[in-house]
């Protein structure tokens, strides 16, 4: 996909764009992992404190993860814009498998895993409790 990109006129640049948009969601994601705020959008009133409290840490961990592997995703489409290299731009599947190749990369790997393991538990949890605009 993103070699028909390249072809079209001023592909680089929205390949750019595209990347500093996935980076953008991550860091709104960091930052609502960080914070908490995320639970000002789950009914939590029938939930004990402990019950609260693994809602927290899931979501909070779960939205920390998110934020690096989309940050790492979104830095992969702008290599991939600069080194003018269709083939460097990937998603979740290459942003996890860069981490692996760093050193220690596998441990930073298995972190990963379970922070997104995490984050899919907490939206399992939350499914029904989302408070709709």
């Amino acid at each position: 996909m993103t070699t028909r990109l390249f072809d079209l006129p001023g592909g680089r640049v929205a390949t750019v764009v595209i990347g500093i948009g996935t980076i953008v969601v991550g860091v709104y994601h960091l930052w609502r992992g960080v914070d908490g705020e995320f639970l000002d959008d789950i009914r939590t009133d029938d939930l004990s404190t402990r019950g609260r409290l693994v809602l927290a840490t899931l979501g909070g961990v779960g939205m920390v993860a998110r934020a690096v592997t989309l940050a790492i995703a979104g830095s992969l489409f702008i290599v991939a814009a600069w080194q003018y290299d269709p083939d460097r731009a990937a998603g979740l599947d290459q942003s996890l498998r860069s981490i692996a190749e760093v050193p220690l990369g596998r441990g930073l790997l298995a972190l990963t895993a379970l922070g997104l393991t995490a984050a899919g538990l907490y939206d399992m949890m939350t499914f029904r409790r989302q408070r709709l605009v």
